[in-house]
């Protein structure tokens, strides 16, 4: 899977480990008909894109007020906390100069 990054992607491996072994754990083994997740677990894997698509397939009076939305909120709030961990760890790199 990782091998199947593209270029400038491969080189953040380690950083992008933690979603590329969800996304492995999750996705049906050919010869065993189950994911990983569902062999240790008892039951699919409920990632965020099977929370978004449960919620849109409810009927339209049971939606949360705006979905699409909350999911833009949720990511430019995931966005600024990275910003701010960034900051915080060059922070403390220079401190330790």
């Amino acid at each position: 899977m990782i091998m199947g990054l593209s270029e400038p992607l491969r080189r953040k491996w380690d950083i992008l480990l933690p979603c590329l072994l969800f996304a492995y754990r999750e996705v049906p083994q050919k010869g065993l008909g189950f994911s990983p997740f569902e062999l240790t677990y008892g039951h699919p894997v409920r990632g965020p894109l099977s929370l978004v698509n449960e919620a849109l397939e409810k009927a339209p009076s049971k939606l949360p007020q705006d979905v699409f939305s909350y999911i833009l909120a949720l990511r430019n709030q995931t966005a600024r906390f990275r910003s701010l961990a960034q900051g915080n760890l060059e922070a403390s790199q220079e401190d330790m100069k």
